[in-house]
Formats: structure tokens, sequence, C-alpha cells
């Protein structure tokens, strides 16, 4: 058995996709095991953030996975990133968790093919218009993974007009003790 941990670290915004100024950028998703014993879901509070600024990931950040899984187990991250076009109360991101957790008891996840967790709260989201930033998703083959904490950097960028053309780095550790 190998402690698995995934800390959610920052964001680093040097261009945002709103041209009017600061962008609203919130990340969900799903961190899974193969051997569907072990499931995440993963959404943090919006946050204010402008060009050349770097934040820390307040609630729903920090550690967003700690479990002791298999060591013959590829722990999967999925991650969206998006920014808020529109207003919402706290109700709305507590919703959001709620969906992808239930998404992830009914089928943990597709490896391989699209997250049926990430395409749950993807739908959800996208009703209220927010803009898709970016998709991430990679398997950690626990078996090969060295002892410690390992940094991972997601970029984030897209758009190709000077309307919309946006650039983030999202740092988040995992680790394996």
């Amino acid at each position: 058995m190998a402690r698995m941990l995934v800390y959610l670290d920052e964001v680093i915004c040097h261009n945002t996709e709103d041209i009017t100024g600061a962008d609203e950028f919130y990340v969900i998703g799903a961190i899974t095991t193969t051997d569907g014993q072990h499931s995440k879901a993963v959404v943090t509070r919006p946050m204010s953030i402008n060009d050349r600024q770097t934040l820390k990931f307040g609630p729903g950040g920090g550690y967003v996975f700690d479990t002791n899984v298999a060591d013959n187990t590829i722990l999967q991250i999925e991650m969206i990133a998006f920014d808020e076009d529109a207003a919402k109360n706290i109700e709305r991101y507590d919703q959001a968790r709620q969906l992808a957790n239930q998404a992830l008891t009914v089928t943990p996840v597709s490896f391989g093919g699209a997250s049926i967790a990430l395409d749950a709260v993807r739908t959800l989201m996208q009703l209220d218009q927010d803009d898709e930033l970016g998709t991430y998703r990679q398997p950690f083959h626990v078996w090969q993974m060295p002892q410690g904490c390992h940094f991972q950097q997601w970029n984030v960028h897209g758009g190709s007009t000077a309307f919309s053309d946006w650039n983030y780095w999202v740092r988040f550790w995992v680790c394996r003790f």
C-alpha cells in the first residue's frame, strides 16, 4: 500500500480570458484509482485573478486527495479550468461537488476515454455559460512513482484573438509515501 496525496497549490495568470479585467478562475475535477476503490471530486471556489498575478487556491484547493491505495493501481487526475461569467452563490459550487461525487459513485472513471464525472460537472457549469479554458487528464502509475512529493504544472492556454487569449499555469503536487 502507498499513501497518495494530491495538493492543489496555486494558479499563475499570465493573461486573462476576459480582456476587460480579472477572470473568476476555478477548477473542477475528479481523482480516481483504476481499481475503483477510491475517488474524490475537486471543485474550487472562483478566485478573482488578473494578468501577472499568482494566487493560492482557497476553499476546494489544498489537499484534494489523501488516501492509501494499492501499489499496483493507477491514480487518474482529471481537471477542467473555467472562467465564471456570472456570479453564483456558494451553493452552486456545493451542488457541483455533490454532482461530481454522485457521478463518481456510479461510474468512477473511464481510463483512456472521457470521464463521466467530469462530463456531468462540465454540463452543469456550461448551463451557466462559464467559459471552459482547458482540460487536464493524466495517469500516475503508483508503482513507478518514487517516494516523496513531485511538482506538476498544467499549462492552461487558448484563444486566438485579441479579445480572447488566455494563459494560466496551475501548479500542484502529487506525493507518494
